[in-house]
């Protein structure tokens, strides 16, 4: 009978695992949600920001990959780790298309989606803001302004329309307009919320 190295193998797995890990941390967008391991089972549920609760179903990724006797043969556990980490970063490229798909058709299912129908101009970033819920900070009073994730062939467009928006007193009249009543609805949710707790 062979010989069984438990200890051995379990460092190894690890070692792979952490490679999908990596990979997920790597993306912009993976790495700020926060994720947790269901051991078991194919759905689960989660809350809203309403409080109500939803079932969900699992989708599953997956990925493949190859390695030769060849690369076996003449390297070493790097080219397996490698492997495992472009997996990753398949598969979270998997992910992040399909969460953005979701994200999409529940934004125009509530009714909260925009269509641009052209560039980014600073009346259409208004407008978006008008749409999103800004939390403040407690001890400075500055908006926590949420990420904004835009396709790379609008960047330059983006970053063209907020140099323009700088020097424009009318955009920061319109902005400021609209943190105010940012800000009434973030003091709202505050009141609410303590007095529910």
């Amino acid at each position: 009978m062979l010989p069984d190295f438990p200890n051995l193998k379990k460092d190894i797995l690890d070692h792979l695992v952490y490679q999908f890990e990596r990979a997920r941390l790597s993306d912009s967008f993976l790495s700020r949600i926060r994720h947790y391991m269901q051991h078991e089972g194919n759905d689960g549920t989660y809350e809203t920001v309403n409080g109500g609760k939803r079932e969900k179903q699992y989708k599953r990724f997956k990925t493949d990959y190859k390695i030769t006797a060849d690369e076996i043969i003449n390297s070493n556990f790097e080219v397996v780790l490698k492997k495992f980490y472009e997996m990753g970063l398949d598969a979270s490229s998997q992910i992040v298309q399909h969460s953005f798909k979701t994200i999409q058709k529940t934004t125009d299912e509530i009714g909260n989606s925009i269509k641009a129908n052209g560039p980014w101009t600073k009346e259409l970033f208004l407008k978006t803001i008008k749409k999103i819920h800004i939390d403040f900070d407690l001890d400075t009073g500055q908006a926590i302004m949420p990420t904004m994730y835009i396709h790379p062939s609008q960047a330059d467009t983006v970053r063209l329309m907020h140099q323009d928006a700088e020097s424009d007193p009318q955009y920061k009249i319109d902005f400021d307009k609209i943190m105010i009543q940012k800000r009434k609805e973030f003091d709202d949710r505050e009141a609410n919320r303590k007095l529910v707790d």
